[in-house]
């Protein structure tokens, strides 16, 4: 999938160095609890090399550079997917995290074209409240998750016609 500066592919073996440096960055995983402990983040990048296999999970990369990794998963709610994404410090606020999620977006529509898509952030990360909006996810509810205050939300993008 290829967007005006974005190109997203399937996660793969060799992409697992940026899931490292984004899992360790106390900058990335500021709104998201911290950087975990070793044991957890062991059983987090197994839980996410399986959604990988599953075509879940993409590597977006800027200029040849692997920038962050956008997932798409299906939520124990049927019908319904989670979107979420990760990308690293040094990209933030150029617009490069909104080309990928919406390459997913469009991925989506053409893949489950019934499903309804949800997303959740800290109420603190403006930066990820401002790309779900403006990709079309709207607030549904308001709650306290992890010690802190938590939206969520619902894309309302365009369906295919």
């Amino acid at each position: 999938m290829k967007a005006a500066r974005v190109t997203l592919a399937p996660f793969v073996v060799w992409d697992a160095g940026l899931w490292w440096a984004l899992a360790t960055d106390p900058r990335v995983r500021a709104n998201l609890g911290g950087v975990l402990p070793v044991w957890p983040r062991m059983k987090a990048f197994a839980r996410d090399v399986k959604s990988a296999r599953r075509g879940n999970l993409w590597c977006a990369r800027a200029h040849c550079r692997k920038i962050g990794l956008v997932y798409l998963v299906p939520t124990s709610e049927p019908g319904t997917l989670a979107l979420s994404y990760l990308f690293r410090a040094d990209v933030w606020g150029k617009g490069l995290a909104s080309e990928a999620v919406a390459l997913v977006l469009q991925t989506a529509q053409q893949r489950f074209p019934d499903a309804r898509i949800v997303a959740e952030t800290q109420a603190a990360n403006v930066r990820s409240r401002q790309l779900l909006a403006g990709q079309g996810f709207v607030e549904t509810a308001r709650l306290t998750r992890f010690g802190a205050e938590q939206i969520c939300f619902e894309w309302r993008g365009a369906r295919p016609g």
